[in-house]
């Protein structure tokens, strides 16, 4: 092994304890907080009209009161995102309660979108339920936007 290869080695391997050292230390949020962080990240990507940053928090098991599973919420979040020509959220304080690897969370919030046929609002009572996948709290039903669907 030459000097070089030998020095590039010693420091990718600094380098990993660095990183495990930090991952280490770091403070750890707990679940509420991870969870209200998944929220914020949802509300993020809705404004955004970003579909795949919402299907990031939609677990492949979704399947909610109407039937409605991971691949209809896509369908219908990649057609409403079309045509919005913007959508603004406002959410009020969750109601987070955990339970070991399962979570639900309530919330009110108020939607509004620009659309080609005027503004909409609504006003919503929301109910995610979370199941923790891997590292990361996924909603597995969301109930109280249903009625929603194709009203613009």
């Amino acid at each position: 092994m030459t000097r070089r290869s030998k020095l590039l080695l010693g420091l990718g391997i600094l380098a990993l304890v660095g990183v495990g050292l930090w991952l280490a230390l770091r403070e750890r949020q707990s679940p509420r907080e991870q969870i209200l962080e998944s929220i914020i990240a949802l509300v993020d990507a809705v404004e955004a009209e970003d579909v795949a940053g919402c299907m990031r928090l939609i677990s492949p098991d979704y399947r909610d009161s109407k039937g409605n599973t991971r691949i209809i919420l896509r369908r219908l979040a990649t057609n409403g995102f079309r045509e919005a020509q913007s959508i603004d959220m406002t959410l009020h304080e969750p109601q987070i309660t955990v339970s070991g690897r399962d979570a639900t969370a309530t919330l009110e919030a108020a939607v509004t979108a620009v659309t080609s046929t005027g503004r909409h609002r609504w006003e919503l009572e929301l109910t995610f339920t979370f199941k923790r996948e891997r590292r990361r709290w996924r909603i597995v039903r969301a109930e109280g936007w249903q009625h929603l669907s194709g009203q613009w």
